[in-house]
């Protein structure tokens, strides 16, 4: 209830798109910060294409969900969901959605990849809270996440689309998460 209230408890005009985007967010890892180059990568999805100043929205909105404690850290050091609200959030949209937002997240920080010719860079060299060292650590579990119970099946895996994105992919560390 408290966290149905702290939601419901918002009312600016960006309701809609402050509830999206934290139900959104329970498809990333327990305790794990997400960097706001990550947040930033993801702005299209949440704010839309063509917009002048990408992020700044989606700024408030971390914000506002920071000030309704239902995520934890600041902007700067990443934010996250207490392990009882992600529980909430991850119940709340169903197995089905959280793939699909994996998948998302997946596509947009691969879209968004900044080291020159386009890669997530060396392993282990990425500054932290940048998106290519959250892409290089957690990048799997989103992977993971996205495919869900076809990891069992050989021949689905074959058919996965964002696995075969992966291993047609010509970064070095694109091809580890597709392992």
């Amino acid at each position: 209830r408290l966290i149905t209230s702290s939601l419901a408890s918002y009312d600016g005009r960006d309701k809609a798109q402050v509830e999206k985007l934290f139900f959104f967010l329970a498809c990333c890892p327990e305790d794990v910060p997400l960097p706001f180059p990550v947040l930033k990568a993801l702005s299209t999805q949440f704010e839309g294409e063509g917009q002048k100043h990408p992020g700044r929205k989606l700024r408030s909105w971390v914000m506002a969900l920071i000030q309704m404690s239902l995520l934890k850290g600041t902007i700067h050091s990443g934010v996250y969901m207490h392990d009882i609200v992600r529980h909430f959030a991850r119940e709340k949209v169903g197995k089905e959605t959280l793939r699909e937002n994996n998948k998302i997240l997946v596509e947009h920080c691969m879209d968004a990849r900044s080291y020159s010719g386009g890669t997530f860079g060396i392993i282990g060299e990425a500054s932290f809270g940048t998106l290519n060292a959250y892409c290089q650590t957690y990048l799997t579990y989103h992977v993971s996440e996205a495919i869900g119970g076809e990891k069992a099946d050989p021949n689905a895996c074959a058919k996965n689309e964002l696995l075969l994105k992966l291993i047609h992919d010509t970064d070095a560390c694109v091809h580890c998460l597709a392992a």
